[in-house]
Formats: C-alpha cells, sequence, structure tokens
C-alpha cells in the first residue's frame, strides 16, 4: 500500500471519529466483548427522503480474523 495514501486514510480515519464519536467506540464494544462467530449484524439506512434501506450478515470466523488483522496494522 502506498504510504502516503495509507496516512491520508488515518488522518480520515481520525477526522470520522472527531465526527463521529460514538460509532467507533460501540464498533470497538461490540467487537471486543459481544462479536463472536455466528453474531447477526443488520444495518439500516434511512435515506434523506425517509426511505429504509435494511442489510443483515452472520459474522464468521474470517470477519473477525479480519478485525484482529486492521488492529495489528493501527498498532
Amino acid at each position: 500500500m502506498n504510504p502516503l495514501k495509507l496516512m491520508q486514510l488515518q488522518n480520515s480515519l481520525k477526522q470520522f471519529q472527531v465526527r463521529h464519536p460514538k460509532l467507533p467506540l460501540f464498533f470497538q464494544d461490540m467487537f471486543q466483548n459481544h462479536m463472536t462467530e455466528g453474531t447477526i449484524l443488520e444495518f439500516k439506512v434511512i435515506d434523506p427522503d425517509g426511505r429504509e434501506h435494511v442489510a443483515n450478515m452472520k459474522v464468521l470466523k474470517e470477519d473477525l480474523q479480519m478485525v484482529e488483522d486492521l488492529k495489528e496494522i493501527r498498532q
């Protein structure tokens, strides 16, 4: 990965955390304390017109491994 692009991505992530401080904390808590293989995640998006869009996924062991790999990159 391009080191400059990685630095830009890290900066974008920090700005995201400033704008939406509860969301990263929520995901951090979920993955540290509640996320196990077989957990169902459901995503709901309400667009400005009020239309709702819902999707879900079952967490696989490969998903949990990806999260662990991402944690290592952040360190």
